[in-house]
């Protein structure tokens, strides 16, 4: 479950590190947002010479979390909080992502990024 101001890693090969989540979609100003959903992302932290630079602003969408979440019965726990940065037309920038993906993500309808995934959980 993550909230405004929460920093997040980011998990392709678009260039960013770090980011900063300052908006939900489709929630109050006091919610949460979990796996499968999309928000706006600060890029708080770049490689150089990449397409991502710093201080620009991405659409995302959450990938992994560390609070545990539910899914057919299971809980999935993870280290960190991931996201993939996506352009206008909610499609990933980068080619691939690094880590394990949340299978939620197929049934949300971003089965591009499930494909471009190391792992599946």
């Amino acid at each position: 479950m993550l909230r405004k101001e929460t920093e997040v890693v980011i998990s392709d090969n678009s260039g960013g590190l770090v980011g900063k989540i300052f908006q939900l979609y489709g929630r109050g100003p006091k919610s949460a947002s979990s796996v499968g959903e999309i928000v706006r992302v600060a890029i708080k932290k770049a490689q150089p010479n990449m397409q991502v630079k710093k201080g620009q602003h991405y659409l995302a969408i959450i990938v992994r979390t560390k609070y545990g979440m539910s899914g057919q019965g299971k809980f999935a726990f993870s280290g960190d909080n991931a996201v993939v940065l996506l352009n206008n037309k909610k499609e990933p920038i980068g080619t691939r992502v690094y880590g394990n993906v949340s299978e939620i993500l197929g049934q949300k309808g971003f089965q591009n990024v499930l494909s471009m995934a190391s792992g599946v959980f």
